[in-house]
């Protein structure tokens, strides 16, 4: 048993394996340099939290669509994603490669920079 608790993540790329080390820290998205996302466990869960800035609905200052907390599971090429705030309950999968510092990903949170998203690691 101890041997499964100190394997690494898997990560969502063939060419390795994605260590918690790797995949943990903040990412900001490359072309507009405001979306974020930070990779975290949460009561042994694996989270992510995605913060794109807030917008003026109805006179009041609210998140943009779709920032807040995400489940995943990584696998190969692959990330699935269930957002907290939706009455969804099921699990969307996306494309996802890590590469060092760089992370590509599926659009699965409809910014208008194309169907594949680039982030940086900055922590």
């Amino acid at each position: 048993m101890l041997l499964f608790s100190i394997l690494p993540v898997l990560g969502c790329s063939n060419d390795a394996v994605t260590t918690e080390n790797e995949i943990g820290g903040k990412w900001v998205e490359a072309t507009s340099r405001t979306d974020t996302i930070s990779f975290e466990m949460l009561d042994n869960s694996a989270i992510f939290n995605l913060y794109r800035g807030v917008e003026m609905l109805d006179g009041e200052s609210k998140p943009k669509y779709r920032s807040g907390t995400y489940l995943y599971n990584l696998e190969d090429d692959k990330i699935s994603l269930k957002w907290l705030l939706s009455s969804n309950s099921s699990f969307e999968e996306y494309y996802c490669r890590f590469n060092g510092n760089k992370l590509a990903v599926g659009n699965f949170y409809n910014a208008p920079y194309g169907e594949i998203l680039e982030f940086d690691k900055i922590e």
